[in-house]
């Protein structure tokens, strides 16, 4: 029996010999790219159908009113969520787990205004996904990711279109949070060496208790490389395609000649780019912290924007440091700061 067993039992030669016969067969070939095409449209049929039930969703969030959202967020939005998730839309799905606690973030008062906000973007991420024919390529592939559909490493370094940039990058800040869809988020925010700075993000996404641990470089070193970015109307997110070394940095961080008013403009050129734009990385000179009552403030001659309050016991003993080079993210409501170059020494974020 075990002999006969054996004997009918194909060997792994014959499976590779078999493969490698169906990967040369035009026939196999077109069989497997018929049923990704059924894939494909059975999924966008899925997302579809998650977006209706979004916009009913947010239409009946809004005939109840934003003044009590916050307390109905988690049960609500984890119901949605999980509908999103069902509709192969993970990215949709995250923004919208993730709000209850970005609103409990928040001051009691703030909270109604950043949940329209919130809801806002996602209703017009949806809008656009629907109309997606109708973009421009970069901001198609852009919505794109942003419902979840994923770019791999392999095709984006493959893709002669992609936006590839080498240098020198100097890491500025880290940050690491753990996703409703229990993955760790990963970023590592970069800023290419230079009299005319790009910014750029690396993202890892981590299995919790998986025991990898992404890209740890640590804010002061620099890499040596060239980025591949993704497609957007505004790139940020890039990948590695080709690392010639790191190195600690032999001077701090400078940012010289970028009063706050001129970030600020770069901004909205990029909002108008992208609607849906989130965190921006922000960098600016002569930047001073002020602080009103527990509330903190980055104030130049022209501007004052609001820093998180998540952010603020963090950032308090700024205000001591008079002028400084302040980076951070800018959300359109609140700047989160990560790295500042006072005459006290250097600031990191914790």
């Amino acid at each position: 029996m075990d002999s006969a067993a054996e004997t009918a039992r194909p060997s792994i030669a014959a499976l590779a010999t078999e493969e490698a016969q169906e990967a040369n067969d035009p026939a196999a070939l077109a069989r497997a790219e018929a049923q990704r095409a059924r894939n494909r449209e059975k999924r966008e049929e899925l997302v579809a159908a998650g977006i209706g039930a979004m916009d009913q969703w947010i239409a009946d969030q809004l005939e109840r009113g934003l003044g009590g959202f916050d307390q109905r967020a988690a049960q609500d939005c984890a119901t949605l969520a999980k509908r999103l998730v069902d509709a192969k839309a993970g990215g949709l799905a995250n923004r919208i787990a993730m709000l209850p606690a970005q609103l409990f973030g928040l001051d009691e008062q703030h909270r109604p205004l950043a949940a329209a906000r919130a809801l806002s973007a996602a209703y017009l991420i949806g809008q656009a996904y629907t109309r997606q024919d109708s973009l421009p390529d970069l901001l198609r592939s852009d919505v794109r990711q942003m419902m979840g559909w994923s770019v791999t490493r392999e095709a984006l370094l493959d893709d002669p279109a992609a936006l590839k940039m080498a240098g020198v990058w100097r890491v500025l800040a880290a940050r690491d949070e753990v996703q409703p869809d229990r993955l760790r988020r990963i970023e590592t925010w970069l800023e290419r060496v230079g009299d005319d700075p790009v910014h750029a993000v690396l993202i890892d996404y981590i299995p919790v208790g998986g025991g990898a641990s992404g890209n740890m470089y640590m804010p002061g070193e620099l890499l040596d490389a060239e980025l591949a970015f993704y497609p957007s109307p505004v790139p940020l997110r890039a990948q590695i395609a080709a690392h010639r070394g790191t190195r600690p940095a032999d001077e701090h961080w400078q940012c010289v000649n970028r009063p706050l008013p001129s970030a600020i403009a770069a901004w909205r050129r990029a909002l108008s780019d992208k609607p849906w734009l989130g965190d921006y990385p922000l960098a600016a000179s002569d930047v001073a912290v002020r602080s009103a009552g527990e509330a903190l403030y980055a104030v130049s001659s022209d501007i004052t924007l609001p820093i998180a309050a998540a952010s603020a016991e963090a950032a308090w003993p700024l205000c001591e440091a008079g002028e400084l080079a302040l980076f951070g993210l800018w959300d359109g409501s609140a700047l989160t700061p990560l790295l500042a170059q006072t005459r006290l020494g250097e600031w990191v974020a914790p």
